[in-house]
């Protein structure tokens, strides 16, 4: 419904699963942004990814299947006090309100 209704400018999807992998999360948040990382830093991959997010006007970040907590800066992400850029919104799925829970969600729906 995003897509169609134009709510963002880009639509970023990444499938997280119960075994993360930052450096993947990292690659296919990237790719979507049309970005290379070449670097084998995390923290040096992280900032080039968040520079890109904070070029963007409305970005939605959807991290599929959270199993528990993921740092958010570690992969890029603006969240909580790195929030400078508000056009960015993040939504996780999750089977469990727990990791919810432990993301500091918002808000929680259950489906």
């Amino acid at each position: 419904r995003a897509k169609l209704e134009h709510l963002f400018d880009v639509i970023i999807m990444v499938g997280v699963t119960q075994a993360p992998n930052k450096n993947t999360i990292q690659s296919s948040i990237s790719e979507q942004l049309g970005l290379k990382l070449q670097e084998e830093s995390l923290l040096v991959r992280a900032a080039r990814v968040s520079a890109r997010l904070k070029m963007l006007t409305r970005v939605l970040v959807i991290l599929d299947d959270i199993w528990s907590r993921l740092d958010m800066e570690e992969l890029g992400i603006p969240f909580g006090s790195d929030r400078q850029h508000h056009g960015c919104k993040i939504l996780l799925t999750s089977r469990s309100i727990s990791a919810c829970n432990q993301m500091r969600a918002d808000r929680i729906f259950k489906i």
